[in-house]
């Protein structure tokens, strides 16, 4: 895609955001499963595969392709919620169940139906991630 549209992307592909973006609003249209963000050249920088990682969970892809068996074990670190993140969703379905379903509030935050989805999103992935080890 770079080559048949003459870019010349920068190491952090900061170029191709807006491409990255459709994909994930293309498929939320066409209700389909998050997509997968594709692959980061580097094979060996542990750090350039959890930025991209990172960059590719909070645009809303639900994996990443990896090249080199050395990836894999980043890609998954970042997948995989944190125990705080998972400590936090389970709150947030708890205080949802007690509320009925009405707003409330976590941690002082408001918590409404849009952060009770994300949160089984965050259960999800944990679930996933224990399938995985």
């Amino acid at each position: 895609f770079q080559v048949d549209a003459g870019m010349q992307c920068a190491a952090d592909e900061s170029e191709l955001l807006p491409m990255r973006m459709a994909f994930v609003m293309a498929s939320r249209r066409a209700q389909l499963a998050p997509p997968i963000d594709g692959v980061t050249v580097d094979t060996k920088d542990a750090a350039r595969i959890s930025s991209d990682t990172l960059r590719a969970l909070r645009m809303g892809f639900g994996a990443k392709l990896c090249i080199h068996p050395m990836q894999v074990a980043g890609v998954n670190a970042v997948f995989a919620p944190s125990e705080a993140a998972v400590a936090h969703a389970h709150a947030v379905v708890q205080a949802m169940e007690l509320a009925q379903g009405g707003v409330c509030v976590v941690g002082g935050k408001m918590v409404d139906a849009p952060v009770l989805l994300l949160a089984q999103r965050t259960l999800q992935r944990h679930a996933w991630a224990l399938q995985r080890s």
